[in-house]
């Protein structure tokens, strides 16, 4: 998160803080907090200690979002500013800000700003002077002289000391000298001639000097010729004073070196380049500027990208030194942070969320845990243990199928074949029938829960044991496998066949219902029965039939020693 920018010395400036969190839960907004002023602790840069806010604590906007308010003594301080706000029922709250000069805060968000820092040139070349002569020159520009300190003549025609000019226009120098020139080195040319001796000046001086030796030593005009003597002796000394400066002692051998180098100031357009080295606007300045600060690197403070795995200038540069990269975004290094104050820190979810978030690439290095981790790829291995074939499948269901050894059709065959006659079907069916008939007519449903009292289950348990001792005495340990021959078995079936048409000849279809039912009738009836159609003979006891035609069934067994009452 970018600090908050804030106008050094400034009264009135809001920020806002939060979100606060209970402390408990660490999600829940706490909207209802009372924040004083001394609970809002401010690190101004290079403190050691902590302030107090000036005055005035913080108010609540929204959702556990608090404003508070700032004057010009919680902003006194350049540079960083960090807020810290920890109240009870609430999580800690940090929040950073950058107290920055009034100039350049305007620039950048001020309502009007131009989006331009200003700078001061203290130096140039690492020189204060020059940079105070530049600042004099500037104050003192004009648009006819340029900067100051120039020295340019106003360019005011035919003015004294002005640039040459032409009044008319048009200024042609080289053809105005050379005439000028032409005709002065014709005039000394010619006066060169008229002094020599013999010549026509030198003659009339010679003539005159025969007048003037003849005239008598006061002459009434003595004061008239005194005032021509000293006119002409001026005249002389001017003309004296111009073949004096003549070059080559008035002979002008080097003319021609003078009319080429005048060619070549015509050539040069040396008023241009005069007007050129003088047109230096407020723009220039400030390119002049910005390529000073950019030269020495001071544009990547704030107008210039930085770059920190490509870092400008010289590597061991405070700045440099500060910084170091963290996958493409600058940050300060563990040097310089080591004697930073100490605080609540991050929580750890922020810090299991910038964990988990982490870039892999940034985790390449090899022997490390992430190295290791992105070299055996669970989602691969797991891959690997899914990839299973069709024919993978169809060999593990044959070897399952095989190890279940499932009866063959013959077999099963056969086996359906000992029930599936229509006979067979109808006897079963028949059977079920009957069963079913009588169970339909128990008590209760076929629960018989009226007879499981406690009497009736002790007579039965009696009876039960009456008949275990019974069977206890049957061959073959009650397996009666020595009597269990086709025709015994016959016998057997004759016999239920028997029994079933007594039952079927009870009252009410077996269910008694007409007669009371006791366990004590029951066993009368019963008895009854047996004594009418059992008869014994020895160790013989002969069944007959219902219509006592005859026996029908014999069974002979061991002499019991049992005695009953």
């Amino acid at each position: 998160m970018m600090a908050i920018p804030l106008k050094y010395a400034t009264a009135s400036q809001e920020i806002p803080l939060g979100y606060f969190l209970d402390s408990t839960d660490g999600n829940t907004e706490e909207t209802g907090l009372t924040i004083a002023n001394t609970d809002i602790k401010l690190w101004k840069a290079g403190a050691i200690i902590f302030a107090n806010k000036n005055s005035g604590g913080a108010t609540h906007i929204s959702n556990g979002l608090y404003y508070t308010t700032l004057d010009a003594t919680d902003t006194d301080t350049y540079g960083a500013l960090i807020i810290f706000v920890h109240v009870a029922g609430a999580l800690a709250v940090r929040v950073e800000c950058v107290v920055m000069e009034a100039d350049a805060y305007d620039a950048l968000y001020a309502a009007a700003g131009t989006g331009h820092i200003e700078a001061d040139a203290v130096q140039i070349s690492g020189d204060g002077t020059a940079a105070d002569n530049l600042k004099t020159a500037c104050d003192n520009y004009s648009a006819t002289r340029g900067l100051a300190g120039t020295a340019l003549p106003a360019a005011a025609a035919d003015a004294a000391g002005g640039l040459p000019i032409s009044d008319a226009g048009g200024l042609d120098l080289d053809t105005q000298i050379g005439t000028d020139i032409d005709a002065v080195l014709a005039d000394t040319g010619e006066m060169q001639a008229d002094l020599a001796n013999g010549g026509r000046l030198d003659l009339l001086i010679d003539a005159i000097k025969a007048k003037t030796d003849n005239l008598p030593a006061d002459p009434a005009d003595d004061s008239d010729i005194d005032a021509q003597l000293a006119t002409i002796d001026g005249i002389v000394d001017a003309i004296k004073a111009v073949t004096d400066n003549l070059p080559d002692a008035g002979a002008l051998n080097d003319l021609a070196t003078i009319l080429a180098d005048t060619n070549e100031l015509q050539t040069d357009d040396v008023p241009g380049l005069i007007a050129a080295l003088n047109d230096l606007s407020a723009a220039d300045v400030n390119a002049e500027v910005d390529t000073a600060l950019a030269d020495i690197h001071l544009d990547h403070l704030l107008a210039a990208d930085y770059d920190p795995a490509s870092k400008p200038g010289t590597a061991t540069a405070l700045l440099n030194e500060l910084v170091e990269n963290d996958g493409g975004v600058s940050r300060f290094t563990v040097n310089a942070l080591e004697n930073a104050p100490s605080g609540s820190g991050a929580s750890a979810e922020t810090i299991a969320d910038a964990v988990w978030d982490e870039a892999k690439s940034g985790h390449v290095a090899a022997g490390s845990f992430g190295e290791e981790v992105q070299a055996h790829s669970l989602s691969s291995e797991v891959a690997a243990l899914n990839d299973l074939s069709a024919a993978d499948v169809n060999a593990e269901v044959d070897t399952a199928l095989a190890d279940y050894d499932p009866p063959t059709k013959a077999e099963m065959d056969t086996g359906h074949g000992l029930l599936a006659t229509e006979a067979k079907q109808d006897t079963i069916d028949g059977i079920v029938d009957a069963i079913k008939a009588v169970t339909d007519n128990l008590p209760d449903n076929g629960a018989l829960s009226s007879l499981a009292t406690a009497a009736a289950l002790s007579t039965v348990d009696g009876i039960v044991d009456a008949i275990k001792a019974v069977t206890d005495l049957l061959p073959d340990s009650g397996a009666l496998s020595s009597l269990a021959t086709a025709a015994a078995l016959t016998t057997v079936d004759t016999v239920v066949d028997a029994i079933k048409a007594v039952t079927d000849n009870l009252p009410d279809s077996g269910a008694l219902g007409s007669d009371t039912l006791t366990w004590e009738n029951w066993t009368k009836r019963v008895l009854a029965y047996c004594q009418g159609n059992i008869a014994k003979d020895g160790n013989a006891y002969a069944y007959k039939d219902v219509a006592g035609s005859g026996t029908v069934m014999t069974l002979t067994a061991a002499e019991s020693a049992r005695t009953r009452s």
